[in-house]
C-alpha cells in the first residue's frame, strides 16, 4: 500500500493552486470549462476511459433520460457513429492491469463530439502528431497494437475511420497521452 499517496499527516490537503492543468490520466477532461458537454449513457460494454464510442438505443426506464447506451466499435462502424469519448470519473473501476473501465450496465461519462465539444486526453495507440489527422479504432489488430474505441494517427486499412470533428491539440509517441478536441469544424478549404 505504500504507493498509494495518502498526502501528510495532519497537513494540508491542498498546498498549491496553479491556474493551468497538467497533462492527467488517460480519459480526464483537459480543464474544468463550462464548455465540456458531456452525457450520461449506460455502458453497454467493459469500456476503457479515454475510448471512443458509438451510441445504441436501449429500452428506457425514463425516456430522454437513459434510453441510450455507450457501445464500442464494430469492423462495420464509421466515423459518423462516432457519439464521443468516455470520461475518467472518480466511479470508474480498476482492473488487475491497472486499465480504468467501466463495466457493463454502468453510468458511463461521455464527452459529445456533436455538441459543444471539449478537450480531453486519451493514450496514444500509435504515434499522433499535433495538429495531424486521428483516427477511431473500430476493430482490434493484433500486429498493429490496435484496439477497438482507441486512437492513432495512422490510418490502418479495415481497422480505423478517420475523423473530421476532432483536432489534435498536443501529440504524443505511441503509448503516450495525446490531447484531443471534439466538436471542432474542418478548417475551410481557400478557393483560389
Amino acid at each position: 500500500m505504500s504507493s498509494i499517496y495518502h498526502g501528510t499527516k495532519f497537513g494540508f490537503i491542498q498546498s498549491a493552486i496553479y491556474d493551468q492543468m497538467g497533462v492527467a490520466l488517460e480519459g480526464r477532461l483537459a480543464n474544468a470549462s463550462d464548455i465540456n458537454l458531456c452525457d450520461s449513457l449506460t455502458a453497454g460494454d467493459n469500456i476503457n476511459v479515454g475510448y471512443g464510442v458509438a451510441k445504441a438505443a436501449v429500452t428506457a426506464i425514463k425516456a430522454g433520460v437513459n434510453d441510450l447506451a455507450a457501445k464500442l466499435p464494430t469492423g462495420s462502424s464509421t466515423a459518423a457513429d462516432f457519439y464521443g469519448i468516455v470520461v475518467r470519473t472518480d466511479s470508474g473501476r480498476t482492473d488487475a492491469n491497472g486499465n480504468t473501465y467501466l463495466a457493463e450496465q454502468d453510468m458511463a461519462t461521455v464527452l459529445r463530439a456533436n455538441r459543444v465539444g471539449g478537450r480531453i486526453w486519451v493514450k496514444a495507440q500509435g504515434a499522433i502528431t499535433t495538429g495531424g489527422d486521428i483516427y477511431w479504432v473500430i476493430a482490434d489488430d493484433a500486429v498493429a497494437e490496435l484496439t477497438a474505441g482507441g486512437f492513432t494517427g495512422t490510418a490502418v486499412s479495415q481497422k480505423t475511420v478517420k475523423l473530421t470533428n476532432v483536432s489534435v491539440v498536443a501529440g504524443a509517441a505511441k503509448g503516450g497521452l495525446a490531447l484531443i478536441e471534439l466538436g471542432v469544424e474542418p478548417a475551410a478549404s481557400s478557393e483560389s
